[in-house]
């Protein structure tokens, strides 16, 4: 298998297990450098979980390596700032992936980034698999760590075989009742979002804000929503029906949805 980007290289989301069998033979150095690579993240996802890299040969010395993710310095074509850094892993001394995993680094989908490595120094080098051309791949030389922000430096036309493992994230859900103190929720009228409750999917709603000094964001919500959206109906616990008058009962709801963060938690609920 080649080194292929997508597949085990730049952002894929299945980890590869297979030798690259990269060109040349010998790879291209990887210790006391600073190697980063540009990729565009796949749509959908919104996190990054493992780094990894792969060691061409046996090498002897157990030294530390260090992953990170830049951003894209567009003017120059280059990387810009350190977003994320895992910097203790050891890399052992066999041939194969070198993976640090465990990561919770949130990207945005359908973006340039820079998948960045740097080995600390072993006698002899160091070589990462790679094939020469179709990528970008920018590095610094005489490195012991990986820098913020990133220093202008060479540039390669190589894909590394250096990836990050992506995937989609998921909107925290309440399906019960939680204390929710002080809520504010900014009202985004103009803004169209998507929500799935259950089994609906509620697309082009409005948001509005509530701020109470305690609310129960789940208690007695009504659990379904027609697919027909509508902003100004209500819900009447009384005849178990939508409705344009909204009553001073304590079971009636607007059909707004309700958006409320806490601790980084969000909830979607009729109120």
């Amino acid at each position: 298998m080649a080194v292929v980007l997508g597949t085990n290289a730049g952002f894929v989301t299945e980890a590869p297990v297979a030798d690259p069998e990269g060109f040349p033979t010998s790879g291209v150095s990887i210790d006391y450098l600073s190697r980063a690579m540009k990729h565009t993240t796949p749509a959908g996802v919104s996190k990054i979980t493992e780094i990894g890299w792969y060691q061409n040969a046996y090498q002897e010395d157990d030294v530390n390596y260090e992953v990170g993710l830049y951003s894209h310095d567009a003017g120059n074509d280059v990387p810009l700032n350190r977003l994320y850094a895992d910097t203790v892993n050891s890399k052992g001394t066999a041939q194969g992936w070198k993976v640090a995993s465990g990561l919770d680094w949130d990207v945005t989908a359908e973006t340039i980034y820079w998948i960045a490595v740097q080995v600390h120094p072993t006698a002899p080098d160091t070589f990462i698999d790679l094939v020469t051309t179709g990528g970008v791949d920018s590095r610094m030389v005489n490195q012991a760590s990986l820098v913020n922000p990133w220093v202008s430096a060479a540039k390669d036309t190589y894909i590394l075989a250096l990836y990050a493992k992506v995937e989609s994230g998921s909107t925290a859900y309440e399906e019960g009742t939680k204390e929710v103190t002080a809520a504010v929720v900014v009202s985004l009228t103009t803004e169209t979002v998507a929500i799935t409750e259950g089994i609906k999917t509620v697309t082009t709603v409005t948001i509005v804000s509530l701020a109470t000094e305690s609310y129960k964001s789940n208690q007695g919500a009504v659990p379904d929503r027609p697919s027909d959206y509508d902003g100004d109906l209500y819900w009447d616990e009384d005849t178990g029906a939508w409705s344009t008058t909204r009553t001073t009962h304590p079971g009636n709801w607007v059909q707004y949805v309700l958006a409320i963060s806490e601790e980084g938690d969000v909830y979607f609920r009729t109120v």
